[in-house]
């Protein structure tokens, strides 16, 4: 069991945070966990600082996930946080064997918020995600 799903079963608030990168430990996305944390604390008034606003802000809305259309091997051609055309590859999907089955692209232009890590796929898995970015 996850340790905020603990907490909250415990009547204990409990934060999650979600950085990407397959669980990475490395320094940089850990700091960006860890800055966005402390900004909650802020705004939550459980520490005496201002709030540090975040300019690199990209809003995103209407997102879909793409799923696999059939088992396969998945080989992304694109990353999360790059931008897409409607129509751009997101990545292929071979057989167990190496032949090409399909090539699986974008549905709209956008960003892509993550393509999965794990190459191996079922049928109907998620295999990545892309949101519209958001007219303000």
């Amino acid at each position: 069991m996850f340790t905020d799903q603990t907490a909250i079963e415990r009547g204990i608030p409990a934060i999650t945070t979600e950085t990407g990168q397959s669980g990475s430990n490395d320094p940089y996305w850990v700091g960006l966990a860890e800055r966005g944390i402390w900004n909650v604390l802020r705004h939550l008034h459980m520490v005496a600082e201002d709030e540090v606003v975040n300019t690199g802000i990209t809003w995103l809305r209407d997102y879909t996930v793409i799923k696999s259309p059939q088992s396969g091997i998945f080989r992304a051609v694109t990353r999360e946080g790059y931008a897409v055309a409607e129509g751009a590859v997101v990545g292929v999907l071979f057989d167990f064997f190496g032949e090409e089955l399909t090539t699986i692209r974008a549905p709209f232009s956008g960003v892509v918020n993550y393509v999965i890590s794990t190459p191996p796929v079922s049928e109907g898995e998620p295999v990545a995600m892309i949101s519209k970015i958001a007219e303000r």
